[in-house]
């Protein structure tokens, strides 16, 4: 079963029964973050949330309050190819609106820390669109979890 974290809160690994709340939920993160533009393919996107969901190297968790879905997080295991060191990613970590705050985002980080100390991760790392957030909180849970800011993202948008 899933592990409780406060309250009526619990946290499961992904499993295909919960796939279409998922789905729902998934969309108002990617929403929320201004990254779904008007041409969204909703086939795409189920197809791209299977695959998502089905790589053995992306560790899907889900927060529920009750029977209701209400956050997730994405993690991505990966390897470098000149060393064997594991690596990961928060690729998104998202909470409804009525679940944001401090304490379910703790818990939350430390339901993955425990993961990656399993998995033998030896480096974690996240962006600063992964967690919605105020940017001062985000900013005291970052650093509250000893995460550093070490390499800024460069980036080019083309016209297209």
């Amino acid at each position: 079963m899933g592990k409780s974290i406060m309250n009526n809160l619990r946290l499961e690994d992904f499993n295909a029964r919960h796939f279409s709340a998922f789905e729902q939920l998934a969309y108002r993160a990617v929403f929320e973050r201004g990254f779904v533009d008007v041409d969204f393919d909703k086939q795409h996107w189920n197809s791209h949330l299977k695959n998502l969901v089905s790589v053995n190297s992306n560790i899907v968790r889900l927060l529920f309050n009750g029977n209701e879905l209400v956050g997730f997080y994405i993690l991505q295991l990966h390897n470098l190819p000149w060393n064997h060191r594991t690596q990961a990613l928060f690729q998104l970590m998202h909470l409804t609106p009525a679940h944001r705050n401090s304490a379910t985002y703790n818990s939350m980080f430390r339901d993955a820390d425990a993961l990656c100390q399993y998995n033998k991760v030896e480096r974690i790392q996240t962006t600063d669109t992964a967690i919605q957030m105020d940017e001062g909180q985000k900013l005291n849970l970052l650093q509250q979890h000893n995460y550093q800011h070490i390499d800024g993202l460069w980036e080019a948008r083309k016209d297209v």
